[in-house]
């Protein structure tokens, strides 16, 4: 006999160990991959709209129970015994000792004012000996997941659905390991705009893999390296445009490039652009960040004091956006805020001349570029339209939070015999995470086979500013008696 039963939620504060990606409560994210699983968002902020209108009323903001993540259908999931679910304030997740995390507008998410808490669930007792074999939450927002590969388009989340339309360059950097001179780097756009590795010889240089903000990042800690990819359909021509990356541990006391569009020998008319950060001396600080767009003698570039040039050991959302050709307004984003904008005027498209290719890590200019830099990179994308406001916020927002669940079921009462909190490999260095190759929230992730009669959930969010909340509308465990 299938029996519907509500998990009532409770808190016990604390976090959990600390994680140098956000410098407080971490956790292995992924299902399955200790790689996490996070790109544009629209609208994420501390705002709370209600549920949209294609939210359903069970909480599964239109995500269907027999709908794949890409939103296909194969048919239906087997139907389970138990259905143990939370997604409603009173008698549920109002139950617990809510110190960190409060109820706003259906939804559940971290207390304003904090960066990290962790939720742990009720025990709840199903009566009798079990299997519990799903977990299922739907999330208000796309958290820590990459931007979706070959120009798809994300959609059932209450904020941040991403539609990748006019994507030209994608490089996630989550096959890096260690590189040599000549090495490929793959372009996630699906144009096949692949990369490569190009490292001084005579230096004892290294590119390698390492933590990102979103699974792995290109780790470049020697200003001779960078990265090249061709401009063959990635410069923009006379087109809107908009450059980002994420960036850490970057020294903004000298003149670095972070990405670039550039000419290798400094051919005159050639086109230049670039995101990078300087000490800013002309407007009185110590370190900012800087952009220009530039073709021959036409264009302009500026600088901008910011205080995440102070913080360079953390990581930074950085993106260029242009409109219009050839008077343009280019706008300067850090951390989703806008910190520059100007106004010029071009002679011709950018990247006219063959020899102009797109830099990582520098410029391209002959002998050696002053411009080189020293920092760790992820998620860097170009896209052939100017994203807006709430998008680039949102691209932001979402790299700078995190949801995470474990589960763990127990054979006392009260899991008196206290087992450990694991994740989709079954231990406790492992969590689940909303899945990096989905496109829609609310895919349902299989637990490891837990036995007991006893289950409890442990939700742990994290964000790296307060202008956005972590929040989730409810949690599902599915499983099945023995």
């Amino acid at each position: 006999m299938r029996r519907a039963l509500l998990i009532v939620a409770g808190f016990a504060g604390g976090c959990s160990a600390p994680n140098p990606l956000f410098g407080h409560a971490g956790g292995t994210a992924g299902g399955g991959d200790a790689s996490g699983s996070g790109a544009v968002q629209s609208g994420a902020g501390d705002e709370q709209p209600t549920m949209t209108a294609a939210a359903t009323g069970d909480g599964t903001a239109g995500a269907s129970d027999d709908a794949d993540p890409d939103g296909s259908t194969d048919g239906p999931e087997p139907t389970p015994s138990w259905v143990l679910e939370d997604d409603e304030w009173r008698g549920e997740f109002s139950e617990g000792e809510t110190s960190t995390m409060e109820w706003s507008n259906e939804h559940f998410g971290l207390s304003p004012g904090l960066t990290h808490g962790t939720f742990l669930s009720r025990v709840h007792e199903a009566g009798e000996p079990g299997v519990w074999r799903r977990l299922r939450w739907i999330p208000r927002a796309p958290y820590g997941k990459p931007l979706p590969d070959g120009g798809a388009q994300e959609r059932g989340y209450e904020l941040g659905n991403v539609d990748m339309a006019d994507n030209v360059l994608l490089v996630h950097f989550d096959e890096i390991e260690l590189l040599e001179n000549g090495d490929a780097i793959a372009d996630h756009s699906g144009h096949g705009h692949h990369g490569v590795a190009v490292i001084d010889p005579f230096a004892n240089a290294t590119l390698s893999g390492g933590e990102g903000v979103v699974g792995r990042a290109l780790e470049d800690p020697d200003p001779g390296n960078h990265v090249r990819f061709e401009s063959s359909g990635v410069a923009p021509g006379v087109a809107d445009f908009t450059m980002s990356l994420w960036v850490s541990n970057f020294d903004c006391s000298i003149d670095q490039t972070f990405l670039a569009l550039d000419s290798a020998d400094n051919t005159a008319g050639t086109s230049t652009v670039w995101i990078g950060c300087n000490p800013c001396p002309d407007e009185g600080g110590t370190g900012g960040f800087t952009t220009g767009i530039v073709r021959g003698s036409a264009g302009a570039f500026a600088c901008a004091l910011s205080e995440a040039a102070s913080d360079p050991a953390r990581w930074h959302h950085v993106a260029l956006v242009k409109t219009g050709h050839p008077e343009f307004t280019a706008r300067l984003f850090v951390d989703g805020q806008q910190v520059v904008e100007f106004e010029a005027t071009l002679t011709g498209p950018l990247a006219a001349s063959n020899d102009v290719d797109v830099y990582l890590g520098g410029q391209g200019t002959a002998g050696g570029s002053p411009f080189q830099s020293s920092a760790n990179f992820d998620e860097v994308a170009i896209w052939h339209r100017a994203l807006d406001d709430e998008q680039i916020k949102s691209a932001y927002a979402r790299g700078a939070q995190r949801m995470l669940l474990s589960v763990r079921a127990c054979q006392e009462p009260e899991c008196a015999d206290d087992p450990p909190f694991v994740g989709p490999d079954g231990t406790q260095t492992s969590t689940f995470a909303d899945p990096a190759d989905s496109l829609a929230p609310g895919t349902m992730l299989p637990v490891p086979d837990l036995a007991g009669a006893y289950v409890q959930y442990q939700l742990v969010t994290q964000r790296l500013s307060l202008d956005n909340t972590p929040a989730l509308f409810s949690v599902t465990v599915e499983g099945d008696p023995r």
